[in-house]
């Protein structure tokens, strides 16, 4: 795979925001869509994302539709994280996704060992048309409009002595869970994706099995419109997100 195409990063790589307005802003409110799922909502104070206040705001339904109906008064980039599937053909630039990676990169680590690998390939680059052969059948169809794919993945032993590191899948998912923060942040979606040929994937990155494993893929753009879809993605855009009531995941001790 080209280098001049593919760019990964490690925990110390660095980048710069870009602070353009992008062209789609999720919408606040609404969460009243949701009585029908049996759940009451916290009364939130509505707080706008970084760029609602642009001129480039896109009240999309979509979005509307998915911000979660808390309980509590959780935070607006958390309830209105959502994996899209539809994109729209905005390009993110490698300053964005470097923003998005510094981001993972400060998440807390055991033993500070930082075991995240990142890789990622633009729209439109002969490296993206390889990560794309990678997935699997059910996630191509709409994967191909992403602004970028990115690979992630973790080192399986621990730098300082060469044992195993138990915890480095647990840390990658912390890791790409501030990824996914600050891409919303910036009004980046990002949908994470286990379906993909791992045969393929290790021998398209030249991965050294013995170390590293590549956990999972990352679908990453602006929002698009859900009628773009084919089905079944197009019901799963427009399908309101829900969760198993706060009282069956918490135990006062």
């Amino acid at each position: 795979m080209a280098q001049r195409d593919l760019y990964w990063f490690i925990g110390h790589e660095r980048g710069a925001m870009d602070l353009r307005p992008p062209e789609q802003v999720p919408l606040m409110g609404a969460i009243e869509l949701f009585a029908s799922a049996g759940v009451q909502p916290f009364s939130h104070k509505k707080e706008l994302l970084p760029y609602q206040k642009s001129t480039h705001m896109n009240h999309s339904a979509t979005a509307l539709l998915k911000e979660a109906p808390t309980e509590h008064a959780v935070h607006s980039l958390i309830r209105n994280r959502w994996s899209a599937r539809a994109f729209s053909t905005a390009p993110l630039t490698h300053e964005d996704v470097h923003t998005l990676i510094e981001a993972a990169a400060w998440a807390p680590s055991s033993m500070n060992e930082q075991p995240w690998r990142y890789r990622y390939a633009l729209r439109g680059s002969a490296a993206f048309g390889q990560l794309w052969e990678c997935l699997m059948g059910g996630n191509q169809p709409w994967t191909k409009d992403a602004a970028a794919l990115v690979v992630c993945s973790g080192m399986k032993l621990l730098a300082k002595n060469g044992q195993p590191n138990n915890a480095w899948k647990h840390d990658l998912g912390l890791a790409n869970a501030n990824l996914l923060t600050q891409a919303l942040s910036m009004n980046i979606y990002g949908h994470l994706m286990g379906g993909f040929d791992h045969a393929k994937a290790n021998e398209a990155l030249s991965i050294d099995e013995v170390n590293e494993e590549v956990f999972c893929f990352l679908a990453l753009g602006y929002l698009g419109e859900a009628e773009q879809l084919i089905e079944p993605f197009k019901t799963r855009e427009l399908t309101a997100r829900s969760r198993r009531p706060l009282a069956q995941t918490v135990t006062a001790l």
